[in-house]
């Protein structure tokens, strides 16, 4: 069977090493990376490998028709370059795609309305009526898609596919952390969806001596400015704005450091560093009202709801039972997420 992958580029994901370590018998795989940032071309296609590649460029689209119109199956993962999907999509092949949402890609056509945006959702919907199906990173979030299109499609759950290659010693990294001070880390990225804003407030009202660390390593400029200016004014010299991307051993050296994790975002977004932190054994508090939240609940795992740091105390907020963390840890291994991932992937490919 013939899949071609078409993935929005990121380097944080490694979408190649999931389905060429799992999925390699009766399938042959091509990946079509669309950039997202200005990336070394030729760096990267080292980096890829031969069945891949990446798409910096409309002149090579063309060269990529004979492969996608021998496709069995289409994954189109992370549905942000509208453009450059329709182009490369003939109608003959509309029937073999499945558009794989990750939330911000249809999420901003709810909040703007701008000429631009505009005419980009009238291309998506047209790929919408036309394709296979729709993928969702998790359970309840279709909801949310047919709120913003109106559209009825077959629908099913992918999650972002796990990387299997990562060798991280998770109970190494808890069992070290002995840090006194108390770190928290708010949001995942420089996205007005993290709601900083509303978290900061929050958490000034309390006068403990705590650290207040956030990833801004990618996302908007403006916004950005906006958040290291917002922090420096409610947490003063306790405010660590992370602008640099750290590489995924440092950082995950980094989460094993802080004490809790607040996640005010207001769609789906930030799972991994979400997952990262539960993995890790620390407690985790969301906003009730995503998909994310009935993600977690749903496999056992506890998480808390950000309501509570406007109600509790500092002791309460802080407070972790062992038994519920250790469950946490539990569920969370990174064998069992890749075998949920491995079952749903199978369903796609194999249905």
């Amino acid at each position: 069977m013939n899949i071609v992958h078409i993935v929005q580029y990121d380097e944080k994901f490694n979408y190649i090493n999931f389905f060429m370590t799992y999925y390699i018998e009766g399938y042959n795989h091509y990946f079509i990376f669309i950039p997202n940032k200005s990336i070394n071309n030729e760096d990267l296609q080292k980096r890829l490998g031969y069945n891949s590649i990446y798409l910096d460029s409309l002149k090579k689209i063309p060269k990529l028709k004979k492969i996608i119109l021998q496709a069995d199956k289409i994954i189109v993962s992370g549905v942000f370059s509208v453009k450059i999907i329709y182009f490369l999509l003939p109608n003959s092949v509309m029937d073999k795609v499945y558009l794989h949402f990750w939330g911000g890609d249809y999420t901003q056509y709810k909040a703007n309305r701008n000429f631009s945006t505009i005419i980009k959702k009238y291309f998506l919907k047209r790929l919408i009526y036309k394709c296979k199906c729709i993928l969702n990173l998790v359970s309840g979030e279709y909801d949310l898609f047919y709120d913003v299109f109106k559209i009825q499609k077959d629908h099913f759950v992918a999650s972002f596919p796990v990387n299997p290659k990562r060798d991280i010693n998770y109970k190494e990294l808890i069992s070290n952390n002995n840090n006194d001070k108390v770190l928290i880390v708010v949001g995942n990225s420089a996205t007005p969806s993290n709601c900083h804003h509303d978290v900061f407030k929050v958490l000034s009202r309390f006068n403990n001596n705590f650290e207040v660390h956030c990833p801004l390593a990618y996302g908007e400029n403006t916004y950005l400015e906006n958040v290291i200016n917002e922090g420096k004014y409610f947490f003063k010299d306790n405010f660590f704005p992370q602008t640099s991307m750290l590489s995924y051993e440092d950082y995950i050296k980094f989460l094993s450091s802080c004490r809790i994790g607040i996640f005010g975002n207001n769609r789906q977004q930030g799972m991994g560093n979400i997952t990262l932190m539960l993995r890790l054994g620390k407690k985790v508090y969301m906003r009730s009202d995503t998909p994310m939240w009935n993600r977690y609940r749903d496999m056992g795992v506890s998480v808390y709801d950000i309501e509570e740091l406007k109600q509790k105390s500092w002791e309460q907020i802080l407070y972790f039972d062992e038994n519920i963390k250790n469950k946490n840890i539990e569920i969370l291994t990174v064998a069992n997420f890749i075998e949920k991932a491995k079952n749903e992937w199978t369903q796609i490919l194999q249905n």
